[in-house]
Protein backbone atom coordinates (compact mmCIF):
# COMPACT_ATOMS: atom_id res chain seq x y z
CA UNK A 1 0.00 0.00 0.00
CA UNK A 2 1.30 3.45 -0.92
CA UNK A 3 1.04 6.10 1.75
CA UNK A 4 0.47 9.78 1.02
CA UNK A 5 4.04 10.86 1.75
CA UNK A 6 5.64 7.93 0.01
CA UNK A 7 7.15 8.60 -3.38
CA UNK A 8 6.47 6.12 -6.14
CA UNK A 9 9.02 5.85 -8.89
CA UNK A 10 8.19 4.34 -12.25
CA UNK A 11 10.81 2.93 -14.48
CA UNK A 12 11.18 4.11 -18.05
CA UNK A 13 10.36 0.57 -19.15
CA UNK A 14 7.14 0.62 -17.11
CA UNK A 15 6.08 3.98 -18.51
CA UNK A 16 6.85 2.81 -22.03
CA UNK A 17 4.73 -0.32 -21.44
CA UNK A 18 1.81 1.81 -20.20
CA UNK A 19 2.21 4.10 -23.19
CA UNK A 20 2.10 1.13 -25.60
CA UNK A 21 -1.04 -0.25 -23.93
CA UNK A 22 -2.69 3.15 -24.11
CA UNK A 23 -1.74 3.55 -27.77
CA UNK A 24 -3.17 0.10 -28.64
CA UNK A 25 -6.43 0.85 -26.85
CA UNK A 26 -6.64 4.30 -28.49
CA UNK A 27 -6.04 2.79 -31.96
CA UNK A 28 -8.73 0.18 -31.31
CA UNK A 29 -11.23 2.90 -30.36
CA UNK A 30 -10.39 4.86 -33.50
CA UNK A 31 -10.82 1.73 -35.62
CA UNK A 32 -14.21 0.94 -34.07
CA UNK A 33 -15.42 4.52 -34.51
CA UNK A 34 -14.23 4.55 -38.12
CA UNK A 35 -16.05 1.29 -38.84
CA UNK A 36 -19.22 2.69 -37.28
CA UNK A 37 -19.02 5.87 -39.37
CA UNK A 38 -18.54 3.80 -42.54
CA UNK A 39 -21.57 1.64 -41.65
CA UNK A 40 -23.74 4.70 -40.99
CA UNK A 41 -22.69 6.20 -44.34
CA UNK A 42 -23.31 2.89 -46.11
CA UNK A 43 -26.77 2.55 -44.60
CA UNK A 44 -27.61 6.18 -45.35
CA UNK A 45 -26.51 5.85 -49.00
CA UNK A 46 -28.44 2.64 -49.61
CA UNK A 47 -31.54 3.98 -47.81
CA UNK A 48 -31.44 7.05 -50.08
CA UNK A 49 -31.17 4.76 -53.10
CA UNK A 50 -34.24 2.80 -51.93
CA UNK A 51 -36.23 6.01 -51.44
CA UNK A 52 -35.20 7.28 -54.88
CA UNK A 53 -36.06 3.96 -56.53
CA UNK A 54 -39.47 4.05 -54.83
CA UNK A 55 -40.01 7.64 -55.98
CA UNK A 56 -39.06 6.76 -59.56
CA UNK A 57 -41.53 3.88 -59.46
CA UNK A 58 -44.28 6.37 -58.54
CA UNK A 59 -43.18 9.28 -60.77
CA UNK A 60 -40.78 7.94 -63.38
CA UNK A 61 -38.61 10.09 -65.59
CA UNK A 62 -36.00 8.75 -67.95
CA UNK A 63 -33.29 10.91 -66.41
CA UNK A 64 -34.32 10.00 -62.85
CA UNK A 65 -34.38 6.26 -63.55
CA UNK A 66 -30.94 6.35 -65.17
CA UNK A 67 -29.52 8.45 -62.34
CA UNK A 68 -30.76 6.23 -59.51
CA UNK A 69 -29.78 2.98 -61.24
CA UNK A 70 -26.30 4.33 -61.94
CA UNK A 71 -25.96 5.35 -58.28
CA UNK A 72 -27.04 1.91 -57.06
CA UNK A 73 -24.50 0.38 -59.44
CA UNK A 74 -21.79 2.56 -57.88
CA UNK A 75 -22.74 1.62 -54.30
CA UNK A 76 -23.38 -2.07 -54.86
CA UNK A 77 -21.03 -3.00 -57.67
CA UNK A 78 -20.85 -6.74 -57.01
CA UNK A 79 -24.56 -7.21 -56.38
CA UNK A 80 -25.63 -5.29 -59.48
CA UNK A 81 -23.02 -6.99 -61.67
CA UNK A 82 -24.41 -10.39 -60.68
CA UNK A 83 -27.93 -9.20 -61.53
CA UNK A 84 -26.88 -7.76 -64.90
CA UNK A 85 -24.86 -10.87 -65.78
CA UNK A 86 -27.82 -13.08 -64.88
CA UNK A 87 -30.09 -11.03 -67.14
CA UNK A 88 -27.64 -11.42 -70.01
CA UNK A 89 -27.45 -15.18 -69.57
CA UNK A 90 -31.23 -15.53 -69.17
CA UNK A 91 -31.91 -13.45 -72.29
CA UNK A 92 -28.92 -14.75 -74.27
CA UNK A 93 -27.78 -11.18 -74.80
CA UNK A 94 -24.83 -8.93 -74.15
CA UNK A 95 -24.56 -6.05 -71.71
CA UNK A 96 -25.69 -2.72 -73.06
CA UNK A 97 -25.15 0.82 -71.91
CA UNK A 98 -27.95 2.11 -69.66
CA UNK A 99 -28.70 4.87 -72.14
CA UNK A 100 -29.52 2.19 -74.76
CA UNK A 101 -32.10 0.40 -72.61
CA UNK A 102 -35.75 1.02 -73.46
CA UNK A 103 -37.56 3.19 -70.89
CA UNK A 104 -40.16 0.46 -70.18
CA UNK A 105 -37.41 -2.08 -69.51
CA UNK A 106 -35.58 0.43 -67.32
CA UNK A 107 -38.79 1.05 -65.37
CA UNK A 108 -39.20 -2.71 -64.83
CA UNK A 109 -35.68 -2.88 -63.41
CA UNK A 110 -36.44 -0.39 -60.64
CA UNK A 111 -38.03 -3.14 -58.52
CA UNK A 112 -35.08 -5.45 -59.08
CA UNK A 113 -32.62 -2.77 -58.00
CA UNK A 114 -34.74 -2.02 -54.94
CA UNK A 115 -34.71 -5.72 -54.06
CA UNK A 116 -30.92 -5.75 -54.48
CA UNK A 117 -30.63 -2.81 -52.05
CA UNK A 118 -32.94 -4.38 -49.48
CA UNK A 119 -31.16 -7.73 -49.76
CA UNK A 120 -27.81 -6.04 -49.28
CA UNK A 121 -28.94 -4.37 -46.04
CA UNK A 122 -30.52 -7.56 -44.74
CA UNK A 123 -27.48 -9.71 -45.52
CA UNK A 124 -24.91 -7.24 -44.22
CA UNK A 125 -26.62 -6.06 -41.03
CA UNK A 126 -29.03 -8.89 -40.11
CA UNK A 127 -32.80 -8.97 -39.60
CA UNK A 128 -32.92 -6.97 -36.35
CA UNK A 129 -30.84 -4.05 -37.66
CA UNK A 130 -32.59 -4.29 -41.04
CA UNK A 131 -35.98 -3.80 -39.36
CA UNK A 132 -34.61 -0.78 -37.48
CA UNK A 133 -33.25 0.70 -40.72
CA UNK A 134 -36.62 0.28 -42.46
CA UNK A 135 -38.36 2.00 -39.56
CA UNK A 136 -35.77 4.75 -38.99
CA UNK A 137 -35.54 5.75 -42.66
CA UNK A 138 -39.26 5.17 -43.25
CA UNK A 139 -38.59 2.92 -46.24
CA UNK A 140 -41.34 1.30 -48.27
CA UNK A 141 -40.60 -2.41 -48.56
Amino acid sequence: MIRMNEKKYYSAKGIKHIDILFQKRYNLYIEVITMHIKDVKDISDVAKDIKDLTEQKKNPTREGMEKVIKRVREHLILETEVYEDTLCVANNSTKVNIESIDSNVLYDRLNAYKTICLGYLLNKYGKEVFDKIIKEYNLEV
